[in-house]
């Protein structure tokens, strides 16, 4: 994604860099190992923002530049501050942060979100893990 001026890899280079400069990691992790199991070993976690170890499964590139660049045009309540990023930053961030995870496509997903017996699980799945709490989520 980057802005034609830099290759690919410059631009990932630099997202790497820009996310520590600007302080991403104080709140964001990159580790593979999940918050509570470091907790459980140490009895310290830093748990309170999305761990970003394989993002790029989770989101498009697109979303994930918008996000970066402002996160309250997508969710108004939400506590992650505006990074007060120009464009092109946004950009390398983004392009560093889409080495993390490789997409994955899933055959049959579309069947998946409309069976009534997964709708179920799924619901259970955000009240037990509270998603409510951080994400507007209708109903909840």
């Amino acid at each position: 994604m980057p802005d034609g001026t830099m290759d690919q890899e410059e631009a990932q280079e630099k997202g790497k860099a820009l996310i520590e400069v600007i302080g991403c990691r104080g709140c964001h992790k990159l580790e593979e190992t999940p918050a509570w199991k470091l907790a459980a070993e140490d009895g310290v976690a830093r748990d309170f923002a999305s761990n970003l170890y394989q993002v790029a499964n989770k989101v498009k590139d697109g979303w994930l530049f918008n996000w970066v660049q402002n996160p309250g045009q997508y969710l108004p309540k939400t506590r992650m501050p505006s990074p007060r990023l120009i464009p092109e930053e946004a950009q390398i961030i983004t392009a560093y942060l889409m080495t993390l995870g490789e997409k994955e496509e899933e055959s049959g997903i579309e069947d998946q979100l409309r069976d009534k017996g997964l709708i179920e699980q799924g619901k259970k799945l955000v009240i037990d893990y509270g998603c409510y709490g951080c994400h507007d989520i209708k109903g909840m």
